[in-house]
């Protein structure tokens, strides 16, 4: 197969009182709470594995692995998580 990629951008207004990425947990909490998939929850089984989880200039950086069985390949992710100030709800 030939490799592509994909962007996908998604932009989330939050509360004021979130004034840094701190807010949300540490870089390790954010990848196991947020950033890898939960199928279990909706009965779905997903393979998923965190390469590497780090904070660098303001922002947390995800890099990780996702497969359904029988329905997506393993695929290969990465994530930027940032908060931009000024851009709260």
């Amino acid at each position: 197969k030939d490799p592509k990629s994909l962007v996908f951008i998604a932009f989330t207004p939050v509360r004021d009182d979130f004034t840094s990425l701190g807010s949300f947990g540490s870089v390790d909490q954010v990848a196991v709470q947020t950033i890898l998939p939960k199928g279990q929850l909706a009965g779905v089984e997903v393979d998923s594995k965190m390469l590497s989880a780090v904070s660098a200039k303001q922002s947390y950086l995800f890099d990780y692995l996702q497969s359904v069985p029988n329905v997506q390949p393993m695929t290969h992710f990465r994530t930027i998580f940032t908060l931009q100030q000024g851009a709260t709800g």
